[in-house]
């Protein structure tokens, strides 16, 4: 769907999106081979700290959108 959304918008640029998206693929497999080998007290931790992360980003994001920061 992002590709049709970029393609919309006129957007879509041929040279980044299948090199990316062809990465995208790779890391999903690999990722879920890593996944399913470790074990889930490690996974629920990593996911917390990636939420965490990105919960931070937002919030520094808004703030400095606003130019409080």
């Amino acid at each position: 769907m992002g590709f049709v959304g970029h393609a919309i918008q006129g957007d879509f640029n041929p040279s980044w999106a299948v090199p990316l998206a062809l990465i995208t693929i790779t890391g999903g497999i690999l990722g879920g081979k890593f996944a399913l080998k470790t074990e889930p007290k490690y996974l629920k931790k990593l996911f917390a700290y990636t939420n965490w992360l990105a919960a931070l980003f937002m919030i520094f994001n808004a703030l400095h959108t606003k130019g409080i920061i």
